[in-house]
């Protein structure tokens, strides 16, 4: 991240590999972020929200857009997923719910 956001491409040997992954992660659409939201702090202190000049800033700001997103997927499946280990928490549960019942989807 901090390669792609402070670096031209090309001026470093890191820098295109990490605009590379950073993109990748992007296209895939799937981000996981710790509990104490450490990684998006560091992001934030390291690229600008702005979404420029950088391929990092323009992916910390494509983060920030996307991050509360609502994803029924793991409201369905989440007894299965923290009975792997999986820890799942819903930063807006109440609008989580809401679409899972319109979707018709309920807990397994």
């Amino acid at each position: 991240m901090l390669r792609a956001a402070n670096e031209a491409p090309g001026e470093s040997a890191c820098a295109p590999h990490a605009v590379e992954a950073l993109l990748e992660v992007r296209d895939a659409r799937t981000v996981l972020l710790d509990r104490e939201r450490g990684i998006l702090r560091e992001y934030l202190r390291n690229a600008r929200e702005s979404g420029e000049p950088g391929v990092g800033d323009a992916f910390l700001k494509w983060l920030l857009v996307n991050l509360v997103g609502i994803d029924t997927d793991y409201w369905e499946y989440q007894r299965p997923l923290r009975e792997a280990g999986v820890a799942v928490g819903f930063m807006c549960r109440d609008a989580l719910a809401k679409v899972a019942a319109q979707k018709n989807v309920s807990p397994r």
